[in-house]
């Protein structure tokens, strides 16, 4: 049997696989599974956008992002703003245009303003915003010179905001400008310390990538796909994953790496078993000095009578990261113990032992959480509650004990007073 001669739509489809083949990595886009990661909306002005709908929809009218501070310009932002919801994207940059121009004149300044050194600063930090939403929406209009134009300006003052930042350094990688992208990243990550998350490390992988510095942008692919494991985001985590393979070398251990070869932080890992056989088994898991001696955490009382943890920069080591006690009268106490999954992962299999022989019971309340699951036992002192990530390493993330009076007395929200 002959075989059909290819016809032009099978030839130009061939054609245009091959040249996709060797394109540079600059012709990817970001991906799914990133984008729709926590963090990734400190960055992406497309979310913003998102969320801008979505006050639409729902009442109250939409505002500026900056109009709590009263003060004029922000109406035609508004306008600008309700336009590119509803993709009139040209139009909303002409709009914002009118709103920038109110911003770009000192001499409309009061005096008050003038010599109000905050104020002036909310004005300035505005006037940065506008620019980079403008930039934003020339970009979904076709027209990157005049989106880079406007993000040039924001990167040309001395000083902007981590955010503001951030998100003009994920701008200008969308535009393909990846060096000045790699300096407003920089420039973030330096204004915050803390502000590097799993969505960072991506972006600074995405941009060294596609600068052809493969070693940088594995490492940060790398360090991404731990930090989404930790956060219990497993398809993000795997994203990355799929990138430090094909970057990898044949002869990298990493080549053929899984999600499941990852291996999670179990910094002081005792301390957090001790502690959950603790409050599993004492009479008397509410008493503050020997929840100090077992946390190892500067705990205080406020003048209500209430329990809590005092933060130190030692804390960042420690898997205990908050301590709260609740206790309105003898009888009603609730204490909650959150744990550092970022340096400690604590899976339920490492207190199954403690767990076996608790009684499990319904849960208090009716919990509708994507990444997260809870399950509650009795223990001696009350009730207990074990909140745990549904993906990434499944860490521990929280203990919560009631008494009973707690959970099913004074608890408007226990389960038998809720109804579908």
């Amino acid at each position: 049997m002959m075989m059909k001669k290819p016809g032009f739509i099978e030839l130009f489809a061939l054609f245009t696989a091959i040249i996709l083949s060797f394109s540079p990595a600059s012709s990817q886009v970001i991906d799914k599974r990133i984008e729709t990661s926590s963090g990734w909306h400190e960055l992406s002005m497309d979310q913003w956008l998102e969320s801008i709908r979505d006050r639409i929809s729902h009442p109250p009218q939409i505002t500026c992002a900056f109009a709590r501070m009263n003060i004029a310009g922000t109406i035609d932002a508004e306008e600008a703003e309700k336009l590119a919801t509803v993709g009139l994207f040209k139009s909303a940059s002409d709009k914002m245009t009118d709103a920038i121009n109110f911003y770009d004149h000192p001499e409309l300044l009061s005096d008050r303003e003038k010599t109000n050194q905050k104020r002036f600063y909310e004005r300035r930090s505005l006037y940065e915003y506008l620019l980079l939403e403008r930039a934003f929406f020339y970009r979904k209009d076709d027209k990157p010179e005049k989106a880079l134009a406007d993000l040039q300006r924001i990167l040309a003052k001395p000083r902007n905001s981590d955010t503001i930042s951030g998100k003009v350094s994920l701008e200008l990688a969308l535009l393909k400008r990846f060096d000045q992208a790699k300096i407003a990243l920089d420039k973030a990550l330096q204004e915050n310390a803390y502000l590097e998350s799993g969505a960072h490390d991506y972006l600074r992988a995405y941009i060294a990538e596609n600068q052809n510095r493969k070693e940088e942008a594995l490492s940060s692919y790398w360090i991404a796909a731990n930090r989404y494991a930790r956060r219990g985001e497993e398809s993000a985590s795997i994203a990355c994953l799929e990138k430090v393979r094909k970057i990898c070398s044949m002869k990298d251990s990493r080549k053929n790496i899984q999600f499941k070869d990852l291996k999670p932080p179990r910094e002081n890992i005792e301390l957090v078993k001790k502690l959950i056989e603790f409050v599993a088994t004492s009479n008397d898991c509410f008493n503050i000095e020997k929840l100090a001696e077992l946390t190892k955490q500067d705990l205080r009382t406020k003048a209500n009578g209430e329990v809590f943890t005092v933060t130190k920069n030692d804390d960042l080591i420690n898997p205990v990261s908050r301590v709260d006690l609740h206790a309105p009268d003898k009888l009603s106490k609730t204490l909650t113990l959150g744990f550092n999954h970022q340096k400690c992962s604590l899976h339920k299999t490492d207190i199954e032992k403690i767990l076996r022989v608790l009684k499990p019971v319904p849960p208090i309340v009716k919990w509708i959480d994507p990444v997260s699951s809870v399950e509650t036992y009795e223990i001696p002192s009350g009730i207990l509650e074990l909140t745990f990530q549904k993906s990434g390493f499944k860490s521990l993330l929280s203990a919560r004990i009631l008494t009973r009076e707690a959970a099913y007395v004074r608890n408007p929200f226990r389960i038998d007073l809720m109804v579908d």
